[in-house]
């Protein structure tokens, strides 16, 4: 059941329910694929992982999550989940780095 939380000109904050854990979901107004998950510790155990940091380790690893840090200048809270299930970092404009 999707519940609003929060809703502006540019995109809308709700959340619903993903593989039985309540995920936090943007979806951008002017974006047509994809949409943004709050990065939690939820979210990746629902990827099947035990915890953000172990999903980091076991898919972009200690060098990958440098290079985001570098590119954004801190690690995002916010993934982009397409259709064909590639997962990217993204800031708070809707600017995507990297994979996950």
């Amino acid at each position: 059941m999707e519940r609003i939380i929060k809703q502006t000109e540019n995109y809308t904050i709700f959340e619903d329910v993903f593989e039985g854990v309540v995920l936090t979901f943007r979806r951008w107004h002017h974006v047509a694929e994809g949409a943004d998950i709050l990065f939690t510790d939820a979210f990746a155990m629902a990827c099947g992982y035990a915890s953000k940091n172990d999903m980091i380790a076991s898919t972009i690893g200690e060098n990958g999550k440098k290079e985001i840090i570098a590119r954004f200048g801190y690690l995002p809270q916010w993934v982009r989940w397409y259709d064909d299930g590639s997962i990217y970092f993204v800031g708070d404009t809707c600017k995507v780095v990297g994979e996950a």
